[in-house]
């Protein structure tokens, strides 16, 4: 049970850390990404108002590609959400292969205990 305690124990300050790390890039990444969103969007529905008001010109144009800008930055935030589950199911998968790895001599070794008993 040793073989299989002790090294998880001394990978769990790197587990530790690294889900540290994780959390802080994307706390920073999707602030980062839901500002820019929100700076779009409040700059677009100002030139929603001044369309209703009557101001024609070229603020149909800059409404258009406001809204457009709205949409990419949306993708950018979701495609940043995406990344971030990506990097914790993999930061998972790790996790769980090295617990099999370290778990496969002890089951082994049960199973020779077990034989040898009857």
């Amino acid at each position: 049970m040793e073989l299989l305690i002790i090294p998880l124990q001394d990978k769990l300050e790197d587990w530790k850390k690294t889900v540290l790390n994780l959390d802080k890039e994307h706390a920073k990444d999707f602030k980062r990404a839901r500002t820019e969103l929100k700076k779009r969007s409040t700059d677009t529905l100002r030139l929603q108002k001044k369309m209703r008001k009557g101001a024609g010109g070229d603020l149909q144009k800059r409404l258009e590609c406001g809204l457009q800008d709205v949409t990419e930055r949306r993708q950018l935030l979701e495609e940043t959400e995406k990344h971030a589950v990506k990097g914790a199911l993999i930061e998972e998968r790790s996790r769980f292969c090295t617990f099999v790895g370290l778990l496969k001599p002890v089951v082994v070794g049960w199973f020779r205990w077990w034989r040898r008993r009857d």
